[in-house]
C-alpha cells in the first residue's frame, strides 16, 4: 500500500539539508520519496513561502496554506518536523484527525512528562507513533543489542552532548536504551551547573553515570562511553563512529589488562533516514508492529522523564 503523507514543517531535516538529486539522503522528504511506500502530498509551514518553496523544490503537489484546511486533507500519515516547542500542540491536532500514524521529530515534547502523556494518548486512540531516532536502526546498534551480554555488567557510563539534553541528548538516551534496555531506577549523587552524576540501577546491575551538557555555541559534541566488565562501547567522533573494545593484556606491560579495540563501525555509512521511513511503513502495515513501536516509544520517553526529574533539562 502507498500511504499519503503530509509534512508539517518545512525546515532543514524535513527538506532543507539536501536536494532531490543528492546521492546521500539527508532529509525526510527525500527518504519518503525514495521509499516507494509513500506519496508526499503536501507541506505546511507557519511561513507560507517556505512551504511553497519546499513543494516546488521536491515536486510535491500544492496544498492548502490554511492550517485547519491542511490538517483535513485526508492524510494517511503526518510527519511532524516543527520547532520543538510546537510538537505537543501539533501532535494533538494531528491525532484529532484520526490519521493512521504519526512520525514525530525528537524531542517528543519540551516537557518530558507531557511527552509521556502524548504517547499514551496515541496508544489510547490506537494511532501508532514512531519518533525519529535513526541510530536505533543502524546495523551496529542492532548487533550491540545482541552482543551486550558478552560485555558484562555496566560499571560506568558518561554522556557528553551539546545542544541540550532534550534536543540532542535524547538521541544518546535512545541509543543506550536500544542496546541495554530499560527498567532503570535513578538516584542523584551530585550536581553542578553543567554536569551531574546519577546512579542507574535495576535488578541485574547498578552503575554511576555522568551527564555533561556543553553549550553548543562552543562547538558540537556528542559522545557516549559505556564501560563494562569485559569491554567498552564508545560513540564519538565527527564523522561519528561506534568503537567496541574488549579486555586484553597490554602488549608491553603484560601484567596490566587494558582495553583493545575489537571492531568499529561508521555511523555515516548507512542511509538511516530511509530505514526510519521503511520502519514507519511497517508500523502502518501491521497492528502488531504498531503496538510494539508504541511500547518502545513509551519506554524511551519514560526514561527521558526519569532523567529530567534529576537533571532538569533546559532547551538551548
Amino acid at each position: 500500500m502507498i500511504y499519503k503523507v503530509g509534512i508539517l514543517g518545512a525546515g532543514r531535516i524535513a527538506q532543507g539539508f539536501d536536494e532531490p538529486d543528492s546521492e546521500v539522503v539527508l532529509t525526510m522528504v527525500h527518504a519518503f520519496k525514495k521509499s516507494g511506500r509513500f506519496q508526499v502530498a503536501g507541506f505546511f509551514d507557519i511561513d507560507p513561502q517556505k512551504a511553497n518553496l519546499a513543494e516546488t523544490k521536491w515536486n510535491v503537489p500544492a496544498s492548502s496554506r490554511d492550517r485547519a484546511s491542511w490538517m483535513k486533507s485526508g492524510w494517511d500519515a503526518v510527519y511532524i518536523a516543527t520547532p520543538d516547542m510546537c510538537h505537543e500542540s501539533d501532535f494533538s491536532a494531528v491525532l484529532k484527525e484520526k490519521v493512521r500514524g504519526v512520525l514525530l521529530e525528537k524531542p517528543v515534547s519540551t516537557d518530558a512528562t507531557h511527552g509521556v502523556e502524548m504517547i499514551k494518548s496515541a496508544r489510547a486512540a490506537n494511532i501508532p507513533v514512531l519518533v525519529n531516532y535513526p541510530r536505533r536502526l543502524h546495523s551496529a546498534v542492532r548487533k550491540l543489542k545482541v552482543d551486550a551480554p558478552k560485555l558484562g555488567k555496566i560499571v560506568h557510563a558518561s554522556f557528553l552532548y551539546s545542544g541540550g539534553a532534550l534536543h540532542n541528548g535524547v538521541h544518546m538516551f535512545d541509543a543506550f536504551m536500544s542496546i541495554w534496555g530499560g527498567d532503570w531506577t535513578m538516584r542523584n549523587l551530585s550536581s553542578g551547573t553543567k554536569c551531574s552524576v546519577l546512579e542507574l540501577k535495576r535488578a541485574d546491575m547498578a552503575f554511576e553515570a555522568t551527564f555533561t551538557d556543553i553549550p553548543q555555541d562552543h562547538y558540537y559534541v556528542w559522545e557516549m562511553r559505556v564501560l563494562c566488565e569485559n569491554g567498552a562501547v564508545v560513540f564519538a567522533g565527527n564523522p561519528e563512529e561506534i568503537h567496541v573494545f574488549e579486555k586484553a593484556a597490554d602488549p608491553i606491560y603484560t601484567t596490566f589488562t587494558v582495553l583493545k579495540e575489537d571492531w568499529r563501525s561508521s555511523m555515516e555509512n548507512e542511509s538511516l533516514l530511509e530505514r526510519v521511513v521503511l520502519r514507519f511503513a511497517e508500523v502502518l502495515d501491521s497492528s502488531d508492529a504498531a503496538l510494539k513501536q508504541l511500547d518502545q516509544e513509551l519506554a524511551v520517553q519514560k526514561f527521558v522523564e526519569q532523567l529530567n526529574a534529576h537533571l532538569n533539562f533546559k532547551e538551548q
